[in-house]
């Protein structure tokens, strides 16, 4: 019987129940959303710090100036911008550098694709297998390229739609996925990584083709970066000053500086995010009060004719908290839905918005924050719900009536 009455009501003011509903989604999609972003921010940041893995990036000085610095870390070789290979062999066999660097690998960018393999042009980046400890630290599934010249291998970001051990061609190239990484939340989700050897088959074939002209290119006589990781024993900030000092054309970025700026930029979309939240949220919560006690005059009448036909007071009391509880559970299932069908164009728009590494928390981090923004909704609008309710317990019956007709 009670239940009934709850539907019955619900059915009757549609306009009531659809606004109850409407605010307490609102309220958990803004209060879900934005934590899910700050949390994300913080975890991409953790990732990129812990398995970044080169303490300077070397770029030709056209590139330091046309690229920012927190770019370029992130990026890593995504620039047009190269210089000759032989770099790497004078940074190697600097005196000054001698016993400085610990490991030492370049990577060559071709160019960004329009592909079916992911909604944002695909980036193809050549890398040395045999000296690469960046890209290789992020593999999830599989191995390292091959160093055998004639292996056409690649290996796939986390967003790019390809598996393991499948088979595509790229300018007539046919390629082997060696490996997949794993979600990182920077560019490299979005990035196919090769062995210089398979981009120059690639430049190649796509020059005999006419599919692209990349004229001159070499991916073994050309870089786009070198990143390096300095000796134990090495401060990364004297590699950055000797290279800079004795190597022309070049321009050494020490990551360590990076990632603090980077920590601030995170620390500032947070805090940014954060207002934002908490004014939405204040502002939902005004908007539902004034709601449901605008509302109120509308139930008062119902509720008189309940008294009127012998229901209690409580009886009454919890009808109407029933009925807020009953729209306040659509509006979170509804707001449910919502997220997740978003959550994808979600990532993506944060990710282009904000220009930072922006990483998704686990299933389990997801699903406590779920509960939490649920209960947070759920509770503000008993509260709101309870507060008009009170109202029921000093008003007769019979005037109310009287009033109403």
């Amino acid at each position: 019987m009670k239940n009934s009455i709850i539907i019955r009501n619900m059915k009757a003011h549609k306009g009531r129940t659809l606004s109850r509903a409407l605010l307490t989604m609102l309220l958990f999609i803004v209060i879900f959303g934005g934590t899910l972003a700050i949390m994300s921010l913080k975890r991409g940041l953790s990732s990129v710090n812990e398995r970044f893995g080169a303490d300077v990036m070397v770029v030709s000085r056209q590139a330091s100036l046309s690229i920012d610095k927190n770019t370029l870390i992130l990026q890593g070789a995504d620039t047009y911008y190269y210089m000759d290979a032989s770099v790497l062999d004078k940074i190697n066999t600097s005196p000054e550098l001698e016993g400085k660097i610990g490991k030492i690998s370049p990577q060559f960018y071709l160019t960004s694709e329009s592909t079916n393999l992911a909604d944002d042009p695909v980036p193809f980046i050549g890398i040395d297998p045999s000296t690469d400890f960046v890209v290789g630290s992020w593999i999830e599934e599989g191995e390292q390229l091959s160093t055998d010249p004639s292996a056409r291998e690649i290996i796939a970001g986390s967003g790019i739609s390809l598996e393991r051990g499948q088979q595509v061609s790229f300018y007539g190239v046919v390629c082997t996925v060696k490996a997949k990484l794993g979600v990182t939340g920077t560019e490299y989700d979005g990035s196919i990584f090769a062995s210089m050897d398979t981009i120059n088959a690639m430049i190649n074939a796509a020059n005999g083709s006419g599919t692209r002209d990349f004229g001159n290119l070499d991916a073994k006589e050309q870089i786009s970066s070198i990143l390096i990781k300095s000796d134990e024993f090495a401060v990364a900030e004297e590699i950055t000053g000797e290279i800079n000092l004795h190597v022309r054309g070049v321009k050494a970025v020490q990551a360590g500086g990076v990632m603090t700026n980077l920590a601030d930029s995170v620390s500032g979309a947070s805090t940014i995010i954060t207002i934002l939240l908490a004014a939405a949220v204040i502002l939902i919560l005004a908007v539902m009060a004034a709601a449901y006690v605008m509302s109120t005059q509308e139930q008062r009448s119902e509720s008189a004719l309940l008294r009127m036909l012998g229901a209690s007071r409580k009886t009454v009391v919890r009808n109407v908290m029933g009925e807020a509880a009953a729209s306040s559970a659509c509006g979170i299932i509804a707001g449910a839905v919502i997220c997740l069908a978003l959550s994808v164009p979600f990532i993506s728009m944060m990710k282009k918005w904000l220009g930072l590494p922006f990483l998704m928390p686990g299933t389990g981090s997801i699903a406590i924050l779920f509960v939490i923004s649920a209960a947070a909704a759920f509770l503000a609008a008993a509260a709101a719900s309870g507060i008009s309710a009170r109202h029921f317990n000093a008003f007769d019956p019979g005037m109310e009536l009287k009033r109403s007709i």
